[in-house]
């Protein structure tokens, strides 16, 4: 523009009269100023000049024009930028390609204005769903705080119930060797009875063959038959003792026998119950360390949404200024 303007003038310098060469030269002079993007300066103070005078109105009208496109565009945008789109270019006085540009800035705006409103819809339905999954992620943190310990317990638990188990079962084996020893001594006992059971039985006839022979011998044999009698009746209550002793010997087998049968289902119930102890105490250590990785991941989603909720508020406030 400004090289244009200075061609011009040294074209008509030496055809235009030196005044209404000054007048050309302030007529350049706004215009290139216009263009250095000073919409304020008017051409004012021309002589009396039909020509200039028409050429000096229309240029300032086209400032004019100008300069209030762009001060109503800036305005518009400036409005936009604050999130207020209620500030339109006003198109009076517009024409043309003003009136048709101002007509597109203001659809924009509009169209900035319904999605700035769905966009804040957006983000006011994603603060609620932060929100709600920061709270039930926080609530599954506190449960698996809580199963966290309700497990280390059942863990200690078990792992106290395998060490009396482990207790039980040797006890239980301990007390089937006695009983098996107590049968092992009643089959002795037994075998003792069964001799001297044996040795009353010929006591017993040795007493009857003395009685015999007390009375061939008479008179002499009075004493011996009575020595005799004694052992008879010795005998006699040596071999009920040894009945009532094999009976008690018997009952004593048969309990034994009872009894080691009953131990032995119990030290195999205690066998079970402890290997099932072992394996709950390892079950549940593995769960425990399942529990506390679930913990760290959830932990981590809490920092997560924790990080998207300050976003969240951080682009309200962007959108607030």
């Amino acid at each position: 523009m400004k090289e244009v303007m200075e061609r011009l003038r040294n074209v008509v310098a030496g055809l235009i009269p030196e005044d209404r060469q000054k007048q050309l030269d302030v007529i350049a002079e706004v215009c290139e100023a216009a263009a250095m993007g000073d919409l304020e300066s008017r051409v004012v103070g021309l002589a009396e000049d039909p020509a200039l005078g028409r050429l000096a109105t229309a240029l300032n009208h086209l400032l004019d024009i100008s300069d209030a496109y762009v001060r109503e565009s800036a305005a518009a945008m400036e409005a936009c930028s604050k999130g207020c789109y209620h500030r339109p270019i006003l198109r009076q006085g517009m024409a043309g390609a003003y009136r048709k540009s101002s007509s597109t800035i203001n659809r924009a705006a509009l169209k900035m204005k319904t999605d700035a409103g769905q966009i804040a819809a957006f983000q006011a339905e994603r603060q609620r769903v932060v929100d709600d999954v920061t709270e039930t992620t926080q609530s599954i943190a506190a449960a698996c705080e809580e199963l966290t310990a309700t497990t280390s317990e059942i863990s200690r638990q078990a792992e106290t119930s395998a060490r009396l188990t482990d207790g039980a079962v040797g006890e239980a084996d301990r007390t089937l060797s006695a009983v098996d020893g107590l049968v092992a001594a009643a089959g002795e006992i037994e075998s003792v009875v069964t001799l001297i059971s044996r040795i009353a039985s010929e006591t017993k006839l040795l007493a009857l063959n003395a009685s015999i022979e007390a009375a061939r011998a008479g008179a002499n044999g009075a004493c011996f038959a009575v020595v005799a009698q004694e052992v008879k009746t010795l005998s006699q209550g040596t071999g009920d003792a040894i009945e009532n002793i094999e009976k008690l010997v018997e009952r004593l087998r048969s309990s034994c026998s009872g009894v080691h049968g009953a131990i032995r289902q119990i030290s195999g119930s205690i066998h079970q119950i402890h290997g099932n102890a072992n394996t709950i105490s390892t079950s549940v250590g593995e769960q425990v360390q399942a529990t506390g990785e679930i913990a760290h991941r959830i932990e981590s989603v809490l920092d997560t949404m924790r990080a998207l909720q300050g976003g969240a508020g951080a682009a309200g406030g962007a959108r607030g200024a």
